[in-house]
């Protein structure tokens, strides 16, 4: 069986689809033929300004056409759905009427560069992995390629958990079959099935929905090890990712999450937590360094501290190991952690981390069912950074029910962190960001979604033209309400606003760049990776001067003499051979790779890119 793996723009844009790679390790010991195609990266390096257009519209709530909306195919349905249903000039005419007829346009081609290449091979199924980000994106690409082939065309990933959104997809004969929650299981069933129902997939039988959960879930020890080979296509190499922001492989130790806030789907959607055992981790880690040659990993759990004894021992075999590990990014609980853990984690290679607080209050937290100590996540942050972890902080403002009083704990929670750290002489880029402006969303699937009724809040159907595009459409057109004062709301989100402490980029230390750029220095090809710099870069040089000052978003640097010479070459697009070649005498190997290791410090810094191979 050949079997089409696709992801549309989804806006990962520091890492790989791990889900599909997954999917594909399961289709693979089936014995299908499977290919992929990972148009996220395609459009990501070939027009980025259309890239982040396309999530804007997907899940920017600012985007949204009534701030109560629940999301379920993008924050512009009206959008999505005429360009589903209406003809192409009448389509046009509607995005134009909103100043977007050059988006229209521009991702119309999109598409069908998208569908010529996926149906350039003869192909049995095409299989969409999605998120709410690119879920408006992936089924205008199933129209079009639905109007060409017969493919079956099987949907996936979290936005299709709603039945809501199964129901349209079905009725309007955008999927055959869409699998809901973990998918491997019914994946090794569906292509078993020969067309016959199973668990886990929802389809149209005789012309009604029909959709069986799966009773099963899979083992930890039956996780695949993701299959990254043959991606991002076939006839694209693996360091094509490179040409983005990379920040390392994706891994996951975890499926679901042991928390149980009523605002969140991961519980519902994994229905049962499950992980591996800390000596498998580290085993898997120990695979992917063999096979890629790096050991550079941004981590995609719903929390990396499921257990604190877990993390602990993990944090143990990875120290004691060979690996020297770097991982990129982590999600992590204020709950299941002690501050001393925290260095821990420092040094088993752990640099950047997001902790959820989502508010100070307890009046909050106890309407989101989050148990949390407040005293002992003060400390995990201060703690944190202290110990060099590079921290964000989230929060949920606009909680139906949040008062003044609620919001000025947040802020006070945040000023007494600013005290604990005042004299520690962190560079203010350094100390613990916070992102104080994230308003409150009903999320599909969640607990709140659910069962609105049980916390004080309501459903109303949406009136709005579009609800007449297409079928099941008006199960799409809901918005919630609470009791809550709109002039209420608005003054606590202006309070907080001014507390938010959110700078471009979000960095690291020198030391962690340094090493970042160490664990991804085998991919580089010093012939052929041509480096320039970044478009948001700026450079200076002082009258009388031959030297540059670089500026990069809010920082200032002032560069010596050989600095300023690569730099100058990479303004110009120059592979690291060339560089050094020109920067340093030939015979002088140690000056060669002391320019090279600055030009990729540069690269995971931000300031350079690779525009090619």
């Amino acid at each position: 069986m050949t079997i089409a793996l696709s992801i549309f723009p989804c806006f990962s844009d520091k890492t790989l689809p791990l889900g599909l790679a997954c999917i594909k390790t399961v289709l693979d010991d089936e014995g299908a033929a499977t290919e992929v195609f990972d148009f996220d990266l395609l459009l990501s390096i070939e027009d980025p300004a259309l890239y982040y257009q396309l999530h804007r519209l997907g899940a920017d709530p600012g985007t949204a056409l009534d701030d109560r909306m629940i999301n379920f195919i993008g924050y512009r349905p009206d959008l999505t759905l005429t360009a589903l249903f209406s003809p192409p000039e009448e389509a046009r005419k509607r995005f134009e009427a909103d100043g977007l007829e050059e988006l229209f346009d521009q991702l119309n081609a999109f598409l069908e560069h998208a569908a010529a290449r996926l149906l350039a091979t003869e192909l049995e199924q095409i299989w969409l992995s999605t998120y709410i980000s690119n879920l408006w994106v992936s089924m205008l690409a199933a129209r079009k390629l639905r109007e060409r082939s017969k493919a079956i065309i099987v949907f996936g990933g979290p936005a299709v958990f709603p039945e809501e959104v199964q129901r349209f997809l079905l009725g309007n004969n955008l999927a055959d079959r869409v699998v809901v929650g973990e998918g491997e299981l019914t994946a090794r069933e569906l292509i078993r099935a020969d067309g016959r129902p199973v668990a886990g997939a929802a389809q149209m039988v005789d012309g009604e929905f029909r959709y069986e959960p799966h009773r099963e879930w899979l083992k930890p020890e039956k996780f695949p090890m993701p299959d990254f080979r043959g991606f991002p296509f076939a006839d694209m190499p693996f360091d094509a990712y490179l040409n983005r922001r990379f920040e390392g492989l994706p891994v996951s130790f975890s499926r679901g999450c042991v928390n149980g806030c009523i605002y969140c789907s991961e519980k519902q959607i994994w229905k049962r937590f499950r992980h591996l055992s800390p000596e498998t981790s580290v085993e898997r880690l120990g695979a992917y360094k063999k096979r890629f040659g790096i050991s550079l990993f941004y981590v995609c759990d719903s929390l990396i501290n499921f257990s604190e004894a877990w993390l602990s021992e993990f944090c143990d075999l990875v120290v004691s190991s060979d690996l020297q590990p770097l991982f990129t990014f982590a999600f992590c609980d204020l709950k299941h952690l002690r501050p001393e853990l925290t260095a821990k984690m420092a040094a088993a290679g752990f640099t950047r981390i997001t902790f959820g607080l989502e508010s100070a209050s307890e009046a909050v937290l106890t309407k989101m069912h989050k148990k949390l100590d407040l005293d002992l996540a003060r400390e995990n942050i201060v703690e944190a950074s202290r110990n060099g972890l590079s921290v964000h902080v989230s929060t949920i403002i606009n909680f139906p029910g949040e008062q003044t009083g609620d919001a000025l704990d947040t802020i006070r929670f945040f000023r007494q962190i600013d005290r604990k750290l005042a004299d520690d002489n962190l560079p203010a880029t350094h100390l613990p960001r916070r992102s104080l402006s994230n308003r409150f969303r009903l999320e599909p699937a969640s607990a709140i979604f659910m069962h609105p009724e049980r916390y004080g809040i309501r459903m109303e159907p949406l009136e709005a033209p579009w609800t007449q595009l297409g079928r099941e459409t008006v199960r799409l057109a809901k918005k919630w309400c609470s009791s809550d004062s709109p002039e209420q709301l608005e003054w606590n989100a202006y309070l907080l606003s001014g507390f938010s402490k959110n700078p471009r980029p979000w960095h690291l230390s020198d030391e962690q760049y340094q090493r970042q750029a160490a664990a991804i220095s085998s991919l580089i090809d010093p012939l052929k990776h041509q480096f320039t710099l970044s478009p948001h870069v700026v450079l200076n040089r002082p009258a009388s001067e031959n030297r540059l000052v670089l500026h990069d978003y809010r920082e200032e640097f002032q560069l010596d003499d050989r600095q300023s010479q690569v730099i100058r070459l990479l303004a110009k697009g120059e592979t690291l051979q060339e560089i050094a070649g020109k920067t340093t005498d030939r015979a002088d190997q140690e000056s060669a790779g002391s320019v090279s290791n600055f030009v990729l410090f540069l690269y995971v810094r931000g300031i350079a890119r690779i525009t090619g191979k």
